[in-house]
């Protein structure tokens, strides 16, 4: 069994991670067929004391939790979501930004989370996918002991008293990950993804900085994600892609859940990195990285009546 992190060498990491500006690297600096070669431009990428993700997942302490509040906003059942192909990955913008009428940007889904390591309300800003290859490679960033899967949905939270994602990503521990491991359909039994019939639009995807906009009832994913909450790896990482910024609080369900195989196949058929049909998108996952003798929590929520969930 690992041991703890030295907490000066843990509290050092997360400091640093202050200095990072939270922006996303430009697709054209980086790319998923020499992800060694990251550190070059990006320094965080090659320090293992950044404390970088993803990582195989063992277990080193189990701890009793009360659920987490997985709250959906009133509009949430008819929301406009943004989906798109950046070249690396395939996102869904589930932020409402209503600047032309004067008003703050509104979020479908909320967290609200008393236990360590977080605490408070975090709002739900994106979600993206990552996957494998026709051939069957898997396609998941993490690893549950020595094991992988078919696919991987990161939705990406931060702390709601920060403005937007940007300025969370400037204070460790202010933006949250919720990964969910995902399994092809009929492999499994285990709860269902939704996927809002975007294999039956991924033409519209194909090509890189190709997107489209549609009307979702992502309270879907609200009932979703407190399946998927009740059981969970925690741990402190990074973004897992470029500037591979750290700080970041990990939450990867245990849950193994269930994704249509159309939809995987329409992902690593149809869907390219760049604007001309040449290049498939595929394998845009980040390889193992040092755990660097980090603490994993496996956390189980209990019901409302003392058992668990």
């Amino acid at each position: 069994m690992s041991q703890p992190l030295p907490a000066r060498q843990l509290v050092l990491s997360l400091l640093l991670a202050a200095s990072v500006i939270g922006q996303e690297a430009p697709v054209d600096l980086w790319s998923y067929s020499s992800p060694a070669s990251w550190g070059r431009t990006f320094p965080f990428c090659s320090a293992p004391l950044h404390l970088q993700s993803p990582i195989a997942l063992t277990v080193d302490r189990v701890v009793l939790t009360p659920p987490l509040k997985v709250i959906a906003d009133p509009g949430a059942h008819d929301w406009v979501v943004e989906v798109g192909n950046d070249g690396r990955r395939l996102e869904l913008n589930v932020t409402m930004d209503p600047r032309a009428r004067g008003a703050s940007p509104t979020y479908p889904i909320q967290l609200v989370i008393d236990n360590a390591p977080l605490r408070g309300t975090y709002n739900l800003t994106m979600l993206h996918f990552h996957w494998g290859d026709q051939f069957g490679s898997p396609g998941s960033e993490h690893a549950a002991g020595d094991k992988f899967f078919d696919a991987e949905a990161h939705f990406v939270f931060f702390d709601a008293s920060f403005p937007n994602l940007e300025a969370a990503q400037e204070v460790p521990g202010k933006v949250a990950v919720v990964a969910v491991l995902l399994n092809r359909e009929g492999n499994f039994s285990g709860p269902t993804f939704p996927t809002f019939g975007l294999q039956n639009n991924m033409d519209q995807l194909a090509t890189r900085d190709s997107h489209f906009s549609f009307r979702a009832d992502l309270r879907q994913l609200q009932a979703l994600l407190r399946v998927v909450l009740s059981r969970m790896f925690t741990y402190f990482g990074s973004l897992t892609t470029p500037p591979c910024t750290p700080g970041v609080v990990w939450m990867v369900s245990s849950v193994e859940t269930d994704i249509s195989g159309s939809f995987l196949d329409c992902l690593t058929t149809q869907v390219y990195q760049d604007r001309f049909r040449l290049q498939r998108l595929v394998n845009n996952r980040r390889p193992l990285q040092q755990r660097s003798n980090r603490v994993v929590f496996k956390q189980i929520s209990l019901g409302s009546d003392g058992l668990l969930a």
